[in-house]
């Protein structure tokens, strides 16, 4: 997983998902949205854009977010990809923080839920 500055640089030198050999390959890309500083970083504009060009480049994503706010920045950042790359349904994964909704077997620990982007943009409505 290589982070979210570095896409553009894969992209023009042709590197793609997977692009590597046996012992290393390019995998997720991961954006970290935080508001540590008492501002969102990235701005929700900035953190559209990069959602919208991971999805469009065809590369897995990853978002780490922990406050509420970067929580609800993540979710409108992937209703953004998919409203307009419709095709990027992503499956985004495991755990939302409180005080969003969890699956019983989730609150026990014993399994993750799989949230799809529609469950997922339902959540921010």
């Amino acid at each position: 997983m290589f982070g979210i500055e570095a896409l553009s640089q894969f992209q023009e030198v042709g590197l793609t998902l997977g692009s590597g050999d046996n012992q290393l390959r390019l995998g997720g890309v991961k954006i970290i949205v935080s508001e540590t500083t008492g501002q969102l970083q990235p701005p929700q504009p900035e953190l559209n854009q990069q959602v919208f060009n991971a999805h469009r480049t065809g590369f897995q994503l990853a978002i780490h977010a922990m406050e509420l706010r970067a929580v609800k920045a993540a979710i409108i950042a992937l209703e953004y990809a998919h409203s307009h790359l419709p095709q990027a349904g992503r499956r985004p994964h495991k755990t939302l923080a409180n005080p969003y909704p969890r699956t019983p077997t989730m609150a026990a620990g014993i399994s993750n839920h799989i949230w799809t982007i529609e469950e997922v943009v339902k959540l921010a409505q």
